[in-house]
């Protein structure tokens, strides 16, 4: 496990919530320029995946592309293996059933869905892990739709 079982900015409105870190380069940090680059360079194109989906969910219009490039850097953090929800958040995203548990949510989703888990004035989202197969561009897009909605 890292030592720092976070990535991006202390001060991110976004959070989502994975079970596993990437493995990381050599002097990597979360803030260099093309740190989610080196990421997905090192460890293939289930990173690259998972950015795009986590750059899709947050970005703040639909140029997703260039938020996807300083991701860590915008609004939006990555926490591992958490058992506690990061208190500046506004939006947890909890993806897959193995980071649901170690938060306490005791739920079985069904693929292609998420879930309004809100708690304590925080918007919690259970969704599946962030993989196309299990949350398409589809289920994405009503998310958006869900999060903007609800954010009026």
């Amino acid at each position: 496990m890292l030592p720092d079982t976070r990535f991006g900015k202390e001060s991110a409105k976004w959070c989502f919530y994975l079970p596993n870190p990437p493995q990381l380069p050599l002097n990597w940090h979360d803030q260099q320029p093309k740190a989610m680059a080196s990421i997905v360079a090192l460890n293939g194109n289930h990173w690259r995946k998972i950015s795009v989906i986590m750059a899709k969910i947050s970005a703040p219009d639909d140029d997703w592309r260039r938020y996807q490039a300083s991701l860590l850097r915008q609004d939006t953090q990555i926490q591992f293996a958490a058992d506690d929800y990061k208190k500046q958040a506004n939006i947890h995203l909890i993806c897959g059933q193995q980071s649901a548990q170690k938060l306490g949510i005791d739920i079985k989703l069904t693929p292609q869905s998420f879930m309004d888990v809100s708690g304590a004035n925080q918007t919690r989202i259970l969704l599946p892990y962030l993989d196309y197969r299990q949350l398409p561009n589809r289920t994405i897009n009503e998310l958006r739709q869900y999060l903007n909605a609800i954010a009026d």
